[in-house]
């Protein structure tokens, strides 16, 4: 059974995902609003799908995509000549690091279009002068990107940020159908499987408060430091 420090480490972990999907949404946003980038709208549909599509359907066929005999990662790793022998993905033997790859990796895959389309709003609502003035100025398309497009955009990125750190703070469904080895429980499996599992309620019950009063913390932190790194035009 998995201890409570090692679920927390192991939540935190999987958190990787959060700067991963905020750096790799900018950076595609700023790519697909260009105005002599082709198939913008094209591109912004196929992020997006995996926000709108079932959860527990995303999971199952990642869960087929990385099984070990089946699946098409092994399939397509050993055709590459990456591997010789099938990865055990998610198996319980697999050890620590593969199954918190794969939970990463699906993460990132389903986090970053809910990232993209807030950021490609975001983008679209800066007004040109500032990009005008930096051009009379003599600036180049990356110093515009970090000058103007970065900073008007921590306003958003603020708020990827509060809603992500909660919901990495809770995660669950991924490591329980996704990925239940000892490498991936989080803080709400380890409360799940204590409480409802093992009934062991009174721990469950304090794995919880210790949950919501670090939740609340992290928040009240975010809060209070924003004034110091978030910018509005």
């Amino acid at each position: 059974m998995v201890g409570f420090g090692q679920a927390i480490l192991n939540t935190l972990i999987l958190m990787v995902s959060i700067p991963v999907n905020l750096i790799l949404g900018l950076l595609f946003s700023a790519m697909i609003t260009q105005k002599n980038f082709k198939g913008g709208t094209f591109f912004r549909v196929v992020f997006y799908l995996p926000a709108v599509t079932g959860a527990v359907a995303i999971t199952l066929v990642w869960k087929l995509m990385f099984n070990e005999t089946q699946g098409i990662v092994n399939i397509a790793l050993k055709a590459c000549g990456i591997i010789d022998e099938n990865i055990n993905w998610l198996g319980i033997t697999s050890g620590m690091v593969y199954p918190r790859i794969v939970l990463i990796l699906k993460n990132v895959w389903g986090g970053l279009g809910g990232v993209i389309i807030l950021y490609v709003a975001g983008i679209l609502n800066i007004g040109q002068s500032y990009y005008e003035a930096a051009q009379i100025d003599g600036a180049g398309k990356i110093r515009q990107f970090l000058a103007i497009t970065v900073p008007l955009l921590t306003p958003i990125t603020f708020y990827h940020l509060i809603v992500s750190v909660i919901g990495g703070l809770q995660a669950f469904m991924d490591t329980q159908l996704l990925a239940n080895t000892s490498a991936t429980q989080t803080i709400v499996y380890f409360i799940y499987d204590h409480g409802i599992n093992n009934y062991r309620y009174g721990y469950a019950s304090a794995a919880s408060v210790l949950l919501a009063i670090a939740v609340m913390a992290v928040t009240i932190v975010q809060f209070r430091v924003s004034d110091k790194w978030v910018y509005s035009e």
